[in-house]
């Protein structure tokens, strides 16, 4: 019986040492403060490309005429750019 308590006793000590010995693993603050300026500088860069992503697709916007949909007919399409209105007939 005495044996039981002394294996319990033995696992909280184990798993006490091991939960200090893992919270020492932490960086040094130097490098901690290192990687937070790099993360810093990357979060910058990617706002400065953001910025000229978004400049340039703006820019392609003003140059595009006119989006065609799927859906939509080729008289639909054609019609703004003919002179007269011609009305087609089908033979269905």
């Amino acid at each position: 019986m005495t044996r039981v308590p002394s294996v319990i006793l033995l696992f909280y000590l184990f798993v006490g040492t091991y939960a200090t010995v893992k919270s020492r693993r932490s960086l040094a603050p130097s490098l901690e403060l290192d990687r937070l300026y790099s993360l810093q500088d990357s979060i910058a860069k990617l706002q400065e490309v953001n910025e000229k992503v978004r400049c340039r697709i703006k820019e392609l916007r003003g140059r595009w005429k006119r989006f065609v949909g799927p859906a939509q007919r080729l008289n639909d399409l054609i019609a703004p750019l003919a002179l007269t209105d011609v009305e087609l007939t089908t033979d269905c």
